[in-house]
């Protein structure tokens, strides 16, 4: 479970909580807190996707393997890339898969 989905986790607990104790029906309560959830999860759902440099950490029988800052290693079937290659991909945030990947464009001829 990520830091924002326990952080939201907590506060649905506590408007639970508050609303349980100021309207006295529970049932209304976990209804208010389903549709938060609900909501909640919709958003993450549909976040934008996060666009990275990385590196090819392992290429086995045209598998790749990346990891981004998220540290969730990331696969890419019939890889076109070598090992070692810097590629990009666009990610969402501790979600395994890639929405898309691309071979990095050097802006520098040396590198």
């Amino acid at each position: 479970m990520s830091h924002i989905q326990t952080y939201y986790a907590m506060r649905c607990k506590i408007i639970y909580y508050y609303v349980v104790s100021s309207i006295g029906n529970s049932s209304v309560a976990a209804g208010i807190v389903i549709v938060f959830l609900y909501l909640v999860s919709k958003y993450s759902m549909y976040s934008l996707g996060i666009s990275e440099e990385v590196t090819v950490c392992i290429k086995q029988n045209g598998v790749c393997i990346v990891e981004a800052a998220d540290n969730v290693p990331r696969q890419i079937q019939d890889c076109p890339y070598e090992e070692s290659q810097k590629i990009t991909i666009v990610y969402k945030y501790e979600q395994p898969a890639i929405e898309s990947h691309s071979p990095r464009i050097a802006t520098d001829p040396t590198q």
